[in-house]
């Protein structure tokens, strides 16, 4: 976030962790089959229902002083 404020720069990550991306991104693409799911601000992009559809995991989402932080609940295909 420091290079992308102080240096105008564009910073692109590939994370598979959703806290990780949550905490340090300020727009995600949550992608689904090679696909563009959900494009947005975190609070947008790692809804309860899109990450269930997506990764098949029930999910809690709690905000915290340092930005979400996304708890796995229960799979899906249990």
């Amino acid at each position: 976030k420091k290079l992308n404020q102080q240096q105008y720069l564009t910073i692109v990550t590939v994370l598979h962790d959703v806290n990780l991306a949550a905490r340090y991104s300020s727009r995600i693409a949550l992608l689904s089959q090679g696909k563009i799911f959900a494009l947005g601000t975190p609070e947008f992009v790692l809804e309860p229902t899109y990450l269930a559809e997506v990764l098949g995991v029930h999910v809690a989402v709690i905000e915290t002083p340092v930005g979400l932080q996304i708890c796995p609940l229960t799979s899906i295909h249990l």
